[in-house]
């Protein structure tokens, strides 16, 4: 392999696996198409001399808004735990196919011309987005999928140790948990801090209230425990 040679894999159960292996090659990567386990959480993984990036792609309006818990959750903690065996650098990869309502909400493309309310604020999205990064997840974002063929191919300088690794980067388990509570809709980081100070997480699934926190809130975040431990 040469100096600045980058190879991307693809995984056979990306629905675009084909398109996106055919634009790959024809600006000049070497790309091929693999299966990767499923507990990896990876899509793509790019690698060459400088380093590699296990990547997980999402469409942000069809799936990225109704799946919010199972990527916090479960997904990008096993696309962690992958990159961390690779001594690589995990990547969520957003595509943007959303339309932005005048009060604030999501919609995403139906059929024909017609935009569909997901129910979901920008403010959620982008709270979800920064909870990401607090786990230690670089997160990318393109309009669409011809965008992130790009973002793909340019890695290569990105992956150089000038840039990159950002594997070394951790977080102490208290800011673990303000990401994963910042990731619930209505909870911020002030409350978050504050209810933190008070209790951990695992603490919150058996209180009856907790100090920042409102009834509701409080109820979203022991829906969410009880969603992983059953």
């Amino acid at each position: 392999m040469e100096w600045g040679c980058i190879i991307i894999c693809i995984d056979t159960r990306e629905c675009y696996r084909d398109e996106i292996k055919a634009k790959l090659d024809r600006v000049g990567n070497e790309s091929e198409i693999c299966t990767f386990p499923q507990w990896t959480g990876c899509d793509y993984y790019v690698v060459n001399l400088h380093g590699s990036a296990c990547i997980q792609r999402k469409d942000s309006a069809s799936e990225l808004c109704s799946q919010m818990e199972e990527l916090r959750y479960d997904v990008l903690p096993r696309l962690i735990n992958f990159a961390s065996e690779l001594n690589s650098n995990p990547v969520l990869l957003v595509e943007e196919t959303h339309m932005i309502g005048d009060a604030g909400y999501i919609f995403r493309r139906g059929k024909g011309r017609v935009f569909i309310e997901t129910g979901l604020h920008i403010s959620s999205y982008y709270g979800f987005l920064q909870s990401v990064r607090l786990m230690g997840i670089d997160v990318i974002t393109t309009k669409g999928m011809t965008e992130s063929i790009w973002y793909l191919s340019a890695l290569d300088g990105f992956l150089s140790r000038q840039h990159y690794p950002r594997h070394n980067k951790s977080y102490k388990p208290h800011q673990q948990a303000l990401g994963a509570l910042c990731c619930i809709p209505t909870i911020g980081s002030k409350r978050a801090t504050k209810a933190l100070g008070e209790c951990s997480i695992a603490e919150m699934l058996h209180a009856t209230e907790v100090d920042g926190l409102t009834k509701v809130q409080l109820e979203k975040v022991k829906r969410v425990l009880r969603s992983r431990l059953t």
